[in-house]
């Protein structure tokens, strides 16, 4: 598991019998086009997402399939059309564009009422939402993917949903709601079974996320060793665990301890989390004094912070004010605090906008 909104993603499409590597392969179409239609739609959902989510090989035949999908009559073919080609977008991080087409197929899909489909669409339009920066359209668009997984009944798909829920609650420090979404995933997730121990896992590890940043030590410590005891080798967790460790050290003021563990669990190739763990490395070598590696660090997440979410942009400003007076540079010490205090007041009008869709 490299990181939560990826196993939210694989949670979301792998729930359906055709798992292997095959059934990215053409014969696998052609048998899927023989398929009742419920299940049709779940496997070439699955089927699109290998493809063009996940790889990149079959982005060059991507009208070829349309156009097979439109020949077969398959029905939604222009929605799946849109639905592809978003997640070709989805992966190449041009969010805005990836929106555009899944409103379009959207739109399409709620006057055929396929409800699969549609789940799909809003949740994969969360995605693309959370990437973006766009916590309130993300939160929507999930609630609207709630009402009709739903009417599905489908346990893999509410969970997901949940988890994106308490991920996106987090962002916006509505930290009581995060956790009242991550108590339901327990409750449906409380045996033994495989699935069910991952998702335990999965919400040990966004508990600890949710009191590193409510700064309650013991409470971290409780979720990091009750992960250390669920985790195993195919979750593919090690930055998760080693975020865990780091924030017990942090909340310990062990933060010359932190730095080589936070080092370790940022790794170039991976995005999500990458402002959080930056930013806490900076933190780190600001408070073990040194402060040229911290603005070296924090200048590295306010130039990567256009879709941040408002509270990577007011620590990151704060901290950049910090060092800046630790300089004796007062002016630019109070325009860093002018900027945290403007995001600040523009995260306060945001969670309202939230209080109001709650």
């Amino acid at each position: 598991m490299k990181n939560l909104l990826a196993v939210l993603i694989l949670n979301f499409v792998l729930i359906s019998p055709v798992k292997s590597a095959d059934s990215t392969e053409t014969p696998a179409l052609r048998q899927i086009l023989n398929m009742g239609e419920d299940q049709r739609m779940k496997e070439l959902v699955q089927l699109l997402y290998n493809r063009y989510f996940f790889s990149s090989a079959y982005d060059a035949s991507l009208s070829l399939a349309t156009d097979s999908l439109r020949a077969y009559n398959i029905e939604d073919a222009d929605a799946l059309a849109y639905f592809a080609e978003s997640l070709i977008l989805r992966r190449k991080e041009n969010f805005n564009e990836a929106e555009k087409l899944l409103f379009k197929a959207i739109d399409l899909t709620q006057k055929s009422k396929n409800t699969y489909l549609l789940t799909s669409l809003y949740t994969t339009l969360a995605f693309a939402q959370t990437g973006n920066g766009d916590a309130l359209g993300a939160l929507h668009s999930y609630r609207l993917a709630r009402a009709e997984a739903e009417k599905l009944k489908d346990k893999p798909r509410l969970v997901s949903i949940d988890l994106g829920l308490a991920d996106i609650y987090r962002t916006l420090q509505l930290y009581n709601h995060a956790l009242f979404y991550l108590d339901e995933v327990n409750k449906v997730c409380s045996t033994n079974d495989a699935y069910d121990q991952r998702m335990r896992f999965l919400v040990c590890k966004t508990k600890g996320d949710v009191f590193f940043m409510m700064r309650n030590r013991d409470s971290v410590n409780s979720y990091y060793n009750q992960a250390l005891k669920l985790n195993r080798e195919s979750y593919n967790a090690e930055r998760d665990v080693l975020r865990l460790k780091y924030y017990t050290l942090m909340l310990a003021g062990q933060y010359e301890q932190a730095i080589p563990v936070i080092k370790k669990a940022l790794k170039p190739t991976v995005k999500y989390f990458r402002h959080i763990d930056r930013l806490n490395l900076a933190k780190s070598y600001f408070k073990t004094g040194n402060h040229e590696l911290a603005l070296s660090v924090i200048e590295q997440v306010v130039a990567d912070s256009a879709h941040a979410y408002a509270f990577i942009k007011i620590y990151s400003y704060t901290l950049l004010g910090d060092i800046a007076m630790s300089k004796n540079r007062f002016e630019e010490a109070l325009r860093y605090r002018t900027l945290a205090l403007n995001e600040s007041e523009k995260n306060i009008r945001n969670m309202a906008k939230v209080s109001d869709l709650t």
